[in-house]
């Protein structure tokens, strides 16, 4: 999956992104959980679809600082093709802790998912604690 940001009024940096990169999707029927390839399950984000429009909700956490850290509520709408699905991310970001002024704020852009073949992906899972991004 790959996103692209087209308004940002948090301007927290990179780990305040529309979801990114090799996600696995589990489910039956009309509702799935996705998570990260590599990290296997439990998802971390839930799904729905009706095979022509999908719909993803993820909830994350992120510390900032030792008094701070960001809750990340992103919804992302979509269509489906017969290579995957595309649509728009929304993000809003609150303030946990003690953070400063401008919480809280919205992150939009959109995002491209696109199916692996038979063979798979070849994704390559790195040695490293898995977090979600």
């Amino acid at each position: 999956m790959t996103s692209t940001t087209s308004a940002d009024t948090c301007n927290l940096g990179p780990d305040v992104q529309p979801i990114h990169g090799y996600l696995s999707i589990e489910g039956d029927g009309a509702s799935f959980g996705i998570g990260w390839v590599c990290c296997g399950f439990p998802p971390w984000g839930t799904g729905m679809t009706d095979d022509s429009v999908v719909t993803i909700r993820i909830d994350r956490t992120i510390s900032s600082s030792a008094a701070c850290s960001w809750h990340i509520s992103e919804v992302d709408a979509g269509t489906v093709d017969i290579v995957g699905f595309s649509g728009g991310a929304s993000l809003t970001v609150s303030a946990v802790g003690d953070c400063g002024p401008g919480f809280p704020c919205q992150v939009h852009g959109g995002f491209t998912a696109e199916r692996c073949p038979t063979a798979g992906c070849g994704v390559v899972c790195p040695l490293i604690a898995c977090r979600v991004q």
